[in-house]
This record gives C-alpha cells, structure tokens and sequence, in this order.
C-alpha cells in the first residue's frame, strides 16, 4: 500500500512540472473526436472537431475520406475515449462547449497520467511464484523508473498524453493480471478493450490462448473470454457501423490509391523494426532488451508469465513489422507503438535486475533513452524524418528544455482533483469492478447506437455547412499518404534500397497525378 502510495506522488509531481495537454493533429483530435461529439452533438460527425482544429480546408477535410454515407471516416480508436469518458463527463460541469481545451485538454491529460499509474501500480499484483515487483525495494523502483524513462511510455504520459497509448497499456497490464489470476471474462473484456483502443492488440489473443492451454482451461472458459472478448469491442463496432456502414469499417474500405485504410504486409522490416536509427525498438528504448532477456530468465521460476510477455512481444513484433507500411510510427518518440507492452516490460526489468552490475546496466540504458527525451524536447533530434545512427547522439540545449516546463494553473489544479476523485471511487469498487464495467460497456454501445440515425440524418446538412465537396473527398487521405511515402523514400535511399525509393517515388508520381484536377 505504502509503495502504491508514493508511486502515485511521484507521478503527479512529476506531472505538476512537465505535464502538457497537447494534441497531435489528427491522432489525438481523432481519438477524443467520438467524446466530443457523442456528448455536444449527440452523433459521430466529427466534422464540428475537425474544423476545430483547421482541418477542413479548400472543400475537403484533411487526413480522413468523406465515406459513401456522407461521414467523415475515423480508423481510430474509440477505446481512450471509453475510459476517458467519467473525466470528461465531470469536466463538462467546469468547462465550455469547446470540449477540447482548458479543464478538458487538463482533465484528459491527468487520466492518462492516471493510466500509466494503474499500469505500474498494477505489475506488482501479477500472481507468480516469485512475484515480480515484491521484495527487494530497490529492484521494485529501478523496473518502474526504466519503463517510466527508459520507453516512449514517459513521452505520451507526459508531453503528448493526448493519445492510446497510456489507455492501451493499462488495458494490456490488467489484462495480464487477469489471466494470471485465471478471471477468463475479464481477461477477454479488457483484450477486447485493448483492441478498441488500438487495433494492433489484436494479435496479443494468441498468446493468452496459449496459457489458457497450458493452464488447462475448461471449454466453458474459452466461451467466457469469447465473450468478454466481443463486448470490450462491441462499442467500436457499433460506432464504425454508424459511420461506414459496416461494424468493420476501415478494415474493409479506405482512400489510399489501394483502395484500403492500411497496407498490411506489403513490407516486412523484421530487423529495422528492431535495430533501425529510424525508431527502432532496442536503439531507442534499450532497456527494453534486458526485459527480454529478463523474460527468458524469468522461464525457470515463472514459466507462465515469463512464456506470456514473450508471445506477447511475439505478436506485437510481427504487427509493428508486417501489419502496417509505415513502420517506424510517423512522428513517433522513437517506438511508440511497443509502448502499451509497459507492463510486461516492467516484470522483465525487474527479473534482469539481479545484481548490481546488472540494475548499473538498467541505469545506463535507461539514461541514453533519457538523453534522447531531453534532444528531443529541445529541438535538436527531429521526429518527423528519418536520423541515422550519428543523427542520434543528443545534443541539448538548457533553455529550450526550460521552456517545456509546466505551470500548473488553476485549471490544471481542479482537472487534478478531478481526476483524483474519481479515481479513489473507481478504487474502492475495483474487487467487484467486472460488473459495473460490463454494465458501462453495454450503456456504452446503447448510446452509440442510438446516435446511429442521427449521425445519418445530419450528414448530408453538415457536408452543406463546411461546403465539403464529395467530388474532393479522396483528396485529404491522398495527400497523408503521399507525405508518408516521402518519408519512406528518404529511409530506402538512407538505406541505400534505390531501386524500392524509385517504385515508392512512382507512388508519389500516381497520387499527384490523381489530386492535379482538383
């Protein structure tokens, strides 16, 4: 309890000095687009939030298709906004229409520096023969500190929070509490969340199937889960159906020159994903190789969790390296999209961690992971194109560190408290907690639905409003995707790949030659 305690502190101070609301545009407007709209506007239009944001411009909105229906095409996840939903609902008392900005953006921002505490605060619960986080404090402190700094998961906890990322990851770390403590209906339920809030934990189920075996699970079990499973991803189906006609959505339609959202296995990068300067999982978040040499050490004593975390990392590696062209996680704080695995990389630090050299190791590569947080706050480690391995090393500049230091304002005082409140509530109810999550979840999915006419009805008048052209719907996705393929034609060419950066270039060539009569 006391250790649950001071790992709260630590993370609020840490948030009172460097927390920031800040939104991605389009990632954070999409994803708090489904909150927004579905408590002012009562619909799933999100055209109201795009203009917000200056994302409609010259008859078309940028990054999303207007769909044959009129609406306008959303492929994120509704999952954050779920979970967001009690702190947003409390900061609508406080706060404007605008929904996006002052008590809501501080409000938003604190729920997910909440996440990311469940999600540490969490770990040292998993059932183990040798529990994880338990007993030496040292090695307890060292894992939570080097999956805080030593990840990307500091990054959108603290300066871009506006995201999936701290969500996904609570759901993730309480999924894997679940299935060690054998709850299979909750197991499924949180999966099933984690998958509507971001689609690529899909491929985790596999492993939990895994232990289900070993565990010799009854076939009553399985059908639990199964359903667990379907009512986590009910609301996303749901609110996809109200705005491409189909419960899946842009999994089976999208505005690239392919006609799809994604491209899945269109590339593979196995290695890059792993060991490229572009992002790539071990370059940037090193610690994250001594949890998974700490998984294979953790196969002797804790076969279960150790065999888990490592199917897991199985299946994220292959959804990071095959499942989407674009692999290296467009403006990504190096690899991001590993992130939500924070908890099982929490228990891997913790089972390396076993002597001093090896907690000094954690320490130096959770420091490098630091150095480059600090480059990039202060503008000298670009994001947003490809950096090689000299690119890497950090070069600082102080006064621009200063300048993202946080003053917490009034606002940001009362989102806190907040945020505070109602995470003491749902703490006092969390050893019965599957039943009233069950009972929001289908609240949850009856208020999409009934916002499913509406969104329609409203369509064609909203298209009219923004003086969005349908002839020019295609045009926004278009131009995302060619930005994207410039991005991979510098990567091939750092590569030395010629001959892949001139096919990607005849890509680029199609796409001008398709938006040059508008």
């Amino acid at each position: 309890m006391r250790g649950t305690v001071v790992l709260a502190i630590a993370l609020v101070l840490i948030g009172l000095v460097v927390l920031s609301p800040a939104y991605i545009r389009p990632d954070s407007v999409a994803v708090y687009s489904y909150l927004r709209s579905a408590v002012f506007d009562h619909d799933l239009l999100f055209l109201d939030e795009w203009n917000a944001f200056g994302l409609i411009r010259d008859g078309f909105p940028l990054f999303k298709e207007i769909t044959p229906l009129g609406t306008l095409a959303n492929h994120w996840w509704i999952g954050t906004s779920i979970a967001s939903a009690p702190f947003y609902l409390a900061a609508s008392m406080f706060g404007t229409k605008d929904g996006f900005f002052d008590v809501y953006g501080w409000t938003l921002a604190w729920a997910a520096v909440l996440f990311t505490f469940v999600t540490l605060g969490s770990v040292s619960q998993f059932d183990a023969p040798h529990p994880p986080l338990r007993g030496a404090r040292g090695v307890r402190w060292v894992a939570l500190a080097a999956t805080l700094f030593g990840t990307p998961l500091f990054w959108y906890t603290y300066r871009f929070p506006l995201g999936t990322h701290a969500a996904g990851a609570m759901f993730i770390a309480l999924a894997v509490w679940a299935a060690l403590r054998d709850r299979e209906f909750a197991t499924g339920l949180l999966l099933g969340l984690a998958t509507a809030t971001r689609l690529q934990h899909f491929v985790l189920i596999p492993a939990f199937i895994v232990l289900a075996v070993r565990r010799r699970m009854v076939p009553r079990a399985y059908v639990r889960a199964a359903i667990g499973v379907l009512i986590g991803v009910l609301p996303q189906a749901i609110a996809w159906y109200a705005i491409y006609g189909s419960p899946l959505g842009p999994l089976t339609s999208g505005a690239t020159l392919a006609g799809t959202t994604w491209m899945p296995l269109h590339s593979f990068a196995f290695g890059a994903v792993l060991l490229s300067s572009y992002h790539g999982l071990f370059i940037w978040s090193p610690v994250v190789l001594l949890a998974v040499i700490g998984w294979f050490e953790g196969l002797r004593g804790n076969r279960d969790a150790a065999l888990l975390f490592l199917l897991m990392f199985a299946g994220e590696w292959i959804a990071n390296a095959a499942f989407d062209r674009y692999w290296w996680g467009g403006m990504s704080f190096g690899p991001r999209r590993w992130v939500d695995l924070a908890a099982p990389f929490a228990v891997g630090i913790a089972w390396f961690g076993r002597s001093a050299w090896r907690i000094a190791t954690v320490a130096v590569t959770t420091l490098w992971t630091l150095a480059l947080t600090a480059g990039a706050l202060s503008g000298t480690l670009p994001l947003a194109r490809y950096v090689g391995f000299a690119g890497l090393w950090p070069r600082i500049r102080p006064f621009q560190l200063h300048s993202f230091l946080s003053e917490p304002s009034a606002t940001c005082i009362v989102a806190l408290l907040l945020v505070v409140l109602i995470g003491v509530l749902f703490a006092l109810i969390r050893r019965h907690a599957m039943p009233p999550a069950t009972a929001y979840l289908v609240l949850v999915s009856i208020a999409l639905a009934a916002m499913t006419p509406a969104t329609r009805a409203r369509a064609p008048e909203e298209l009219a409003r923004f003086g969005i052209r349908p002839s020019r719907a295609r045009i926004g996705p278009l131009l995302d995707e060619r930005r994207l393929l410039g991005d991979e034609v510098d990567y091939l060419r750092a590569a030395g790949r010629e001959r892949d950066a001139q096919r990607t270039e005849e890509e680029i060539r199609r796409i001008d030659a398709a938006i040059r009569p508008f």
